[in-house]
């Protein structure tokens, strides 16, 4: 929730009363965080009686991040776009900034420039954010087909009371959202057991001048932040692979490697003539994915 105005610094976090989910809150402490000077946060802090996690047991997934797809993942899926938001906005955001340096200092036409650049910094950010959410929830739900999605909503919307007002309409909604995605001993088989990353060395990737905006505009590490605690909130393991395990130069075949791979090869051909996979064209990033795949199945080995 956010709101404008601006708010009194000196007051700390203070108790409130609410109703959230049906459940009267007794007990919850909010701040009011400043994001600009026209826009504030309210964070609301509460106890609520979180459903036993039942562990996943399903197949493993290697993903293998990039900057020509998110994601590439070893079960089969399509890779995974992103959004492209600073590409996408760079142009309006330089012209933005000329007219801001042209503006006279201390006048109100460069306050108002001002604030046009900060919302659309803020635009950036949050169109950025809501892809990396869709694509970390995508990887730890269970994975379900729009006609799937929608007939178990009808289901569980169904066992709910009929809701008389507005209020209980839209909070039913929010208790079938959270309802399709708590863990299950139904669904612990379709979701992944353990997720396999790379353990990628993301400041230094922005080093390089030719990849820094690209790579910054990715947001690698805020999709590692949010897998993280995903994984856990839906029982499942989460394992990093060495930051120089070579995932990418290796033929998941055979485990060929070929020592001479430029960044520029987007095609991986094995030179193996032993390999079933010889001479056949591989996607780069997809058999970097099975490679980290064949990192988790000896990982659940040595666990049995």
């Amino acid at each position: 929730m956010c709101v404008t105005g601006e708010p009194d610094a000196r007051k700390p976090a203070r108790p409130v009363r609410g109703e959230a989910d049906g459940n009267v809150i007794t007990t919850a402490w909010m701040w009011i965080t400043r994001a600009s000077r026209l826009l504030h946060y309210v964070s609301v802090l509460v106890e609520e009686a979180v459903p036993q996690v039942i562990p996943a047991t399903g197949n493993p997934i290697g993903v293998d991040l990039g900057i020509s797809s998110l994601a590439v993942c070893s079960d089969g899926r399509p890779p995974i776009k992103h959004a492209k938001a600073l590409r996408a906005n760079l142009k309006r955001l330089k012209r933005y900034q000329r007219h801001l340096s042209r503006c006279k200092k201390g006048s109100k036409n460069r306050e108002k420039a001002r604030h046009q650049v900060a919302r659309l910094h803020a635009r950036i950010a949050n169109i950025r954010e809501d892809v990396l959410h869709q694509a970390t929830s995508s990887l730890v739900h269970t994975p379900l087909s729009p006609s799937e999605r929608i007939s178990l909503k009808t289901h569980l919307a169904s066992l709910l009371p009929l809701p008389k007002t507005k209020a209980e309409q839209k909070r039913g909604k929010k208790q079938v959202k959270k309802l399709i995605h708590q863990t299950t001993e139904i669904n612990a088989p379709l979701r992944p057991q353990l997720l396999v990353l790379e353990d990628l060395n993301v400041e230094g990737m922005k080093r390089n001048r030719k990849l820094a905006r690209a790579v910054s505009d990715v947001g690698m590490g805020e999709f590692r932040k949010q897998i993280e605690y995903k994984s856990l909130w839906n029982g499942e393991m989460l394992l990093f692979a060495d930051r120089f395990f070579p995932s990418s130069k290796t033929c998941h075949g055979c485990h060929w490697k070929w020592e001479d791979m430029d960044l520029s090869d987007r095609i991986f051909i094995c030179q193996n003539l032993a390999c079933p996979l010889f001479q056949v064209p591989q996607d780069r990033d997809h058999n970097a994915a099975e490679n980290l795949v064949s990192l988790a199945d000896e990982y659940l080995a040595s666990l049995r």
